[in-house]
């Protein structure tokens, strides 16, 4: 058996805190156990008011909460073999980015995914307030982790697969 090819996979979303989150969830960011799909968090909007709860949930959960997320404009769409869209907004947004600013990689997962931006259709459960309690924080999460756990399973598999 040989080595998977590099999966390069981008978690795009509206809002920051839930592209951290999702990213966290399928595994990222980065690289883990040394040879995985290597995730990154991105964002139509930057803006993260309650980096601190996500931070602390993250620890409690054993999730690896990005520090940083990317704005989509800056990554460019030849970097990534796939682009996962966690609401319609970031769906039509980075369908933008790549018409604007050339084609996607060209690699193995295009057999898999023949178009680099999927959108997940999975339920996004309302996202709790600041002012919110830890329990709402945990809920949240533990609803997230369970939509999410599809699409662990799919690039994983697609990772795999390539060897």
């Amino acid at each position: 058996m040989s080595m998977p090819q590099h999966l390069y996979v981008a978690v795009i979303a509206s809002d920051g805190e839930i592209a951290s989150v999702v990213t966290a969830i399928l595994g990222g960011p980065g690289y883990i156990r040394g040879i995985s799909p290597h995730i990154i968090a991105t964002t139509t909007s930057p803006d993260c008011i309650n980096r601190e709860i996500l931070l602390s949930m993250g620890r409690l959960y054993g999730l690896k909460i990005p520090k940083e997320i990317a704005c989509y404009t800056r990554i460019s769409p030849d970097c990534k073999d796939l682009w996962l869209a966690v609401d319609k907004a970031a769906l039509a947004a980075a369908r933008e980015h790549i018409r604007k600013n050339g084609p996607p990689r060209k690699s193995f997962y295009r057999s898999i995914w023949p178009d680099a931006v999927v959108y997940a259709g999975v339920n996004i459960p309302p996202k709790p307030t600041k002012n919110d309690d830890e329990a709402s924080w945990r809920n949240w999460f533990a609803l997230l982790a369970g939509e999410f756990e599809i699409w662990e399973q799919k690039l994983w598999d697609a990772f795999s697969d390539s060897s």
